[in-house]
């Protein structure tokens, strides 16, 4: 049921809806802007795009459709229209209608409120702040994750359109209103920044494009930088960072060493040189010697922190390009002797690597193992397995199928709690169809025999076959819904590619007829074989 109750195009490319769903109304929200596409919706829904998005994308293409093949009217257009009235008139007819209209108040500030700008004066901030104060918390801003701020959205949505036709005075005008207003507004909320976090970084994404597209507004910038950090409205809203990853892109020759040195005084401050707040203040040094060009600077600070484990990382992985691999091996194992609570599974990629290299077996065989103690997997099976003689392997195989009965943690279907996929994947890769069917059979459901049939249809069609209606009947008798005969039907769509399977599915879905001939929707999906 299509429960739309409004949808409007607000702007050129910038669709709105409302939504009857069964927990209120919901905002739906979606950008056709080929440089940006947004979608957007209220809902409480765990799922992204949620099943609203869906329904209005089809409303709206239905829409377009409509209208471009819609003859055009022979009545008066606006255009014809304005031509025939004064400007007397035409102001009147605004300011009457704009008491009445909000959408055409809104339209008319947001595209003409700079021609008022005032010197010394942010035109934009007296504005947003009325229209923040207007913001009912009650109204359902803060019962999402993720929440919208209409007033917010739409002057950003002015600043991209400044940013496009290169107006960055009024663009970076309207995204240092947006920092503050908000700023000033969430500090007076008493509501989690977890809720609101978009609207701390937006305005600044909008800024460094404006740095990249223009380099006359890097001292601005990084003066309005400099002096915003320190204000106090700052401090709830957690937006340092932003101020010091934005100042990091328009510092200059001039005050590079002003840059530097509060990163450094930053880091001071800091008591665990290998947190996370540590390693980001680095990051953004090395960011920046990088884009000014100097990177051996960058280098330096990179293998002067090998606390940090992306620095060492990236250490490590230049030190095995480079062929230095006993380096390379010391700086992974310096880390993980100073640092026994990271999970090494994350190193081992580099030991394997490097051990393949020196063509040590044991290091090899020892950490491929690792990749797969716990689950199957195709690629360091093969690795491991190559670290063995075929007698070897054989007496391999059947320990790491008992271990994997055991002990795997991979998941089991949820109408066959003893299967585990791993050892299911062994007998695949060893070609062992006979073993795979037992094993099937032994733990079987209609999931399992979807996954793994073509692993032995060809050489055993009959017990294929077999298997495949024994797992389907069990599967129809214990499950109901369209979705679940959807699925009963693929499942037979795949046994008529098995040899004499068009006859037994055949047969099948006619007994499913007579069995299930109270379940409509059951023969309705049926009709599609």
């Amino acid at each position: 049921m299509n429960n739309i109750i409004e949808l409007k195009e607000t702007s050129e490319n910038q669709w709105r809806a409302k939504y009857q769903g069964n927990y209120g109304v919901y905002t739906i929200k979606i950008s056709l802007d080929k440089n940006e596409e947004k979608k957007r919706c209220s809902c409480p829904s765990d799922y992204s795009p949620c099943k609203h998005i869906a329904i209005v994308e089809n409303a709206i293409a239905a829409r377009i459709a409509e209208n471009k093949n819609k003859k055009p009217e022979k009545t008066l257009t606006v255009t014809q229209i304005l031509k025939n009235v004064s400007f007397n008139d035409l102001r009147k007819f605004i300011v009457q209608h704009s008491k009445y209209n909000t959408e055409l108040t809104n339209a008319i500030v947001l595209e003409f409120s700079h021609k008022i700008r005032k010197d010394r004066e942010n035109p934009y901030s007296l504005l947003l702040r009325k229209a923040l104060k207007k913001l009912n918390l009650d109204d359902g801003y803060y019962d999402q994750d993720y929440c919208e701020i209409e007033p917010l959205d739409e002057w950003f949505e002015k600043a991209k359109k400044c940013l496009r036709e290169e107006k960055y005075e009024e663009a970076i005008l309207i995204c240092q209103a947006c920092l503050e207003e908000f700023a000033n507004w969430f500090g007076q909320s008493q509501i989690e920044i977890g809720y609101f976090e978009n609207y701390n970084s937006y305005p600044f994404e909008i800024l460094c494009e404006i740095a990249k597209k223009n380099e006359s507004f890097h001292k601005e910038l990084y003066d309005y930088c400099k002096s915003e950090k320190a204000k106090s409205i700052y401090r709830e809203a957690s937006v340092s960072d932003c101020f010091d990853d934005l100042m990091a892109v328009v510092a200059s020759q001039n005050n590079y060493d002003d840059f530097l040195a509060q990163q450094d005084d930053l880091l001071k401050n800091i008591s665990d040189q290998s947190s996370y707040e540590a390693q980001k203040i680095l990051q953004r040094k090395v960011d920046f010697y990088k884009r000014i060009k100097q990177p051996k600077k960058a280098k330096e600070i990179i293998e002067t922190n090998l606390q940090i484990e992306e620095f060492c990382r990236e250490t490590a992985k230049e030190r095995i390009a480079g062929k230095k691999y006993a380096e390379a091996k010391k700086i992974i194992a310096d880390f993980l002797k100073q640092n026994p609570s990271r999970y090494r599974w994350n190193w081992n990629e580099y030991i394997l690597e490097i051990a393949q290299k020196e063509r040590d077996v044991p290091t090899i065989r020892s950490t491929a193992y690792e990749f797969i103690q716990t689950d199957f997997n195709q690629k360091y099976y093969e690795i491991y397995k190559s670290t063995f003689t075929p007698k070897e392997w054989q007496e391999e195989i059947e320990r790491l199928t008992t271990h994997y009965d055991k002990n795997s943690s991979d998941y089991s279907y949820t109408d066959n709690s003893g299967f585990k996929k791993s050892v299911a994947d062994l007998l695949v890769a060893e070609n062992l169809q006979e073993r795979l069917i037992t094993y099937i059979e032994k733990h079987l459901s209609a999931e399992a025999m979807e996954q793994y049939h073509t692993a032995f249809a060809k050489q055993f069609p009959n017990k294929t076959l077999e298997l495949y209606q024994k797992a389907l009947n069990e599967y129809a008798k214990n499950y109901m819904g369209r979705d679940r005969y959807e699925y009963i039907r693929k499942q037979l769509q795949k046994m008529k590619q098995i040899e004499h399977g068009d006859l037994l599915v055949a047969k099948m879905t006619e007994n499913y007829r007579q069995i299930y001939k109270n379940r409509p929707a059951m023969i309705d999906v049926l009709k599609k074989l």
